[in-house]
Order: structure tokens, then sequence, then C-alpha cells
């Protein structure tokens, strides 16, 4: 949920709205994100193969793709992608990729949990999954990919 109250609002309407939506409003009076907030997911149904062919269209989504299917079930953080670039990039492959229907991204607190969706695409797309992981694992231990990031990513991979 977003919240916008414009300036200047009056203490009786800031409690109101804080009281009936249950939040807590900075003295700001700004914009209020819970993060507790859920995240859409496509259906198993809705998913599209030209939307996960778009997202997984970008190296550092296919990297963050192979660390995650390296990673098995356990979820793991926006913040252990980052040898991958600044927070807010991978805000953005995070969201590409979970708009697809490729990840499944839980709130947990202040941190985002990220899974693989693979059962689900392996419903949709049988033998998909595994042929990009395959191939992503491989691309990433060769040559073209040099930057620190994606050799970190590339050994992790391969393990």
């Amino acid at each position: 949920m977003i919240l916008e109250l414009m300036n200047p609002v009056s203490p009786g309407v800031k409690n109101k709205v804080q009281q009936i939506l249950n939040i807590e409003i900075s003295p700001a009076n700004c914009y209020y994100r819970s993060m507790t907030d859920y995240l859409p997911h496509p259906a198993v149904g809705d998913i599209a193969l030209p939307a996960v062919l778009t997202a997984l269209g970008d190296e550092t989504r296919l990297a963050i793709i192979a660390i995650l299917a390296r990673n098995g079930e356990r979820a793991m953080t926006c913040g252990q992608f980052l040898q991958f670039g600044s927070k807010t990039a991978i805000s953005y492959h995070v969201a590409k990729l979970r708009e697809a229907g490729i990840i499944h991204v839980r709130p947990d607190g202040t941190k985002r949990l990220l899974t693989l969706r693979r059962s689900d695409l392996e419903s949709r797309f049988p033998g998909f999954l595994d042929t990009v992981i395959a191939s992503t694992t491989a691309t990433l231990q060769s040559e073209a990919y040099n930057s620190p990031g994606m050799l970190e990513a590339a050994q992790f991979a391969g393990e």
C-alpha cells in the first residue's frame, strides 16, 4: 500500500488515517509503503514463454537464476547478489524475474527472500529451466564474462 498525504495535514486527519489503516505515518507526512506488502506473482497458468524469455535475456538475471538454482530450495536475499550491481539494479532485475514468474519473492521483515519457481516452470515448460541453467552455467564459465562478479557467479553455480 502506498499512502500519500498532502502538506499541511491536520493532526486529526493524520491520526484518523493511522488508526484506520493501522500504520505509522512519518513526521514528514510523505510516503509510506509497508515492507510486508504482498508482491504479485503470475499464476502458473499465466506464466508466458515470451515473458520468461525476455526476462532471461539479460546476463545479470541469468547469473541470479544460476545461483538460485545452485542454492536449491533455500531462500536468498537481494543483498547476496550485490556483486552484480547496485541495490537499485538488483531490485530491478528481481522485479523483472518475479513479474515473469521465474522467481518467488517473499517479504520477511525488511528483507525480500528469493526462491526459484522450479516446479511451476517445470510444469509449464518441461525441461526448459534445466536447459537454461545448464547453458547459463557453461556460459558463465566461458571467457565471455570476465567481470569479477560473473566469475564468482560461475564458480558458485558450477560447484
